[in-house]
């Protein structure tokens, strides 16, 4: 006999995995004690896991997100088709703020305050992330930075590994839903037929069970 496996489990198995692999090259990437690297590939990896969540979500993405489209403009088409909140969005609008004051101001350098400032905003679910990652981590400031980006980069990629899980949940009861009525469809069709081709009393219920069971074999073999 064999087991029974379910689809749902067995996909968020693998999205599981994929997600750890992700966050180890995540902290493997962001190694070492560059600030600016850290803000950088910390940056690039949450912008590359924004990209792919606005792919699962959009129907056709390409017709939205055209040519050279800013981060901050992803973030607000997130937050307007309800993949990610407001409170969610303040928080990764900070992220690219951090980003730009390396690229846009000269001599800017990374200090406690700006760190508070970005933690401070979270709320909800991420702020539960970084409260159980924040209990682990060193408190001098490339270590706090570390958490606060890999933190961000996990939760944004939870948020979609629950997105596809709701949706693939969804689609397997409309599948389920539909092979339900395809099969009341087929039980009314049988029956039709058997009208027809079937006297309405018989003597010979055996043969009539036999000639109902040919005519479903047959059916069944059309199908296939």
């Amino acid at each position: 006999m064999t087991n029974y496996i379910d689809p749902i489990e067995k996909e968020t198995e693998i999205l599981l995995e994929n997600l750890a692999q992700d966050i180890g090259q995540f902290l493997e990437d962001t190694k070492g004690d560059n600030i600016l690297q850290v803000v950088l590939r910390g940056h690039l990896y949450i912008e590359r896991e924004l990209n792919y969540f606005l792919e699962v979500a959009l129907e056709n993405p390409e017709e939205l997100i055209k040519g050279r489209t800013f981060y901050g403009q992803k973030l607000n088409i997130a937050c307007a088709i309800g993949i990610l909140s407001k409170d969610d969005k303040k928080s990764f609008e900070k992220i690219g703020e951090l980003r730009n004051s390396y690229a846009h101001k000269w001599g800017f350098e990374l200090e406690e305050e700006n760190l508070d400032n970005l933690s401070s905003s979270f709320r909800g679910k991420l702020k539960e992330f970084y409260d159980n990652f924040n209990e682990l981590t060193m408190y001098d400031l490339i270590s706090r930075l570390k958490t606060i980006m890999a933190v961000m980069f996990s939760y944004l990629k939870f948020l979609c590994m629950q997105y596809k899980t709701i949706k693939r949940t969804k689609e397997i009861q409309l599948e389920s839903y539909e092979l339900y009525q395809r099969a009341e469809e087929l039980e009314q069709i049988n029956n039709e037929l058997l009208k027809k081709l079937l006297p309405q009393e018989s003597d010979n219920p055996n043969e009539l069970r036999e000639i109902r069971n040919k005519l479903l074999q047959d059916f069944k073999e059309t199908e296939e």
